[in-house]
């Protein structure tokens, strides 16, 4: 018989879930701890490029989230390890991934990234298409590490909690730290060039 759940089976800062451990044995059980846990995450520590889409596309990204890691027998899912880090951070690396990828095929008209400044709860400013469609423009030719670097910079992380988030090696802040400034000045240069100023674009 399967035990009732308790409130430790999804404690966002726990290096191994419970449902881990039923992924042979009672992978329908499984399956229901992985949607319970991704949606607590979703609602208590959503990354800022969730939080920049509308309901039902965060929704519908979080249901593909979930499917991707248990389809083919949890192939995705199985490939977690226990490092003693959260659980929560290398499911939400996954997330922001595919929010990216998402958003790069879908060509969504809001806002991709709150930029390089910290994200904030307040409504973002109302960018002209002209803007939205520069911005698009410049971050669909950087590289996928300088997108999720942005994305991470956009939900106010610094670099430390990138590389816990990201599972990197301990002693990479600076790397990382200098891959973001790196990554930020690309962003600034691509949208000059673009005949946009970033500084008046944060002021409007």
């Amino acid at each position: 018989m399967h035990a009732t759940a308790t409130r430790s089976d999804y404690d966002l800062d726990s290096p191994w879930p419970r449902f881990l451990d039923l992924l042979d044995t009672d992978p329908r059980h499984a399956l229901e701890g992985l949607h319970t846990f991704a949606w607590k995450l979703s609602e208590a520590r959503p990354p800022a490029i969730l939080r920049s889409l509308d309901p039902a596309d965060r929704q519908d990204r979080i249901s593909d989230l979930v499917l991707s890691c248990c389809s083919d027998n949890f192939r995705k899912l199985r490939k977690y390890r226990d490092v003693g880090k959260p659980f929560a951070a290398w499911l939400t690396t996954v997330l922001v991934r595919q929010v990216l990828d998402w958003l790069r095929t879908q060509r969504h008209t809001e806002e991709l990234t709150d930029e390089v400044g910290a994200a904030e709860d307040d409504p973002p400013p109302n960018l002209s298409d002209r803007v939205v469609a520069s911005l698009h423009r410049c971050l669909g030719r950087m590289t996928e590490k300088c997108r999720l670097y942005l994305a991470c910079a956009g939900d106010g992380m610094k670099p430390q909690e990138i590389v816990l988030l990201l599972r990197l090696p301990d002693g990479e802040n600076k790397r990382v730290s200098d891959a973001l400034r790196h990554c930020m000045r690309r962003l600034r240069e691509m949208l000059l060039a673009e005949g946009l100023d970033p500084e008046e674009m944060a002021n409007d």
